[in-house]
């Protein structure tokens, strides 16, 4: 299996994931699980180069993000796309 098929197919899965367990405070578990996947796929990368170590400076994060099109789990909140219920009301001037 290619790298970007690998990538392709743990895309789907994290959009996915993420789709569904977007409930409740999730940010920090994204952020580990993100990392967590970087880690793997580094080590993955490296091992099928036959190369011992981490994978780090070979493989940096843009690497899988830019070039293989990794899904970016969100790390924070993005205030202007909460549902206009949940939003504070803004000032009105005269």
């Amino acid at each position: 299996m290619s790298p970007q098929e690998r990538v392709e197919k743990i895309s789907r899965q994290l959009r996915g994931w993420a789709g569904y367990f977007n409930q409740g405070p999730v940010l920090k578990i994204y952020r580990v699980f993100q990392n967590y996947t970087l880690r793997r796929l580094r080590r993955w990368l490296m091992r099928r180069r036959g190369k011992r170590g981490t994978g780090y400076r070979q493989y940096p994060d843009e690497y899988f993000f830019k070039k293989l099109g990794l899904f970016k789990l969100p790390f924070s909140v993005d205030r202007n796309s909460r549902p206009s219920s949940l939003q504070h009301p803004s000032p009105r001037g005269p």
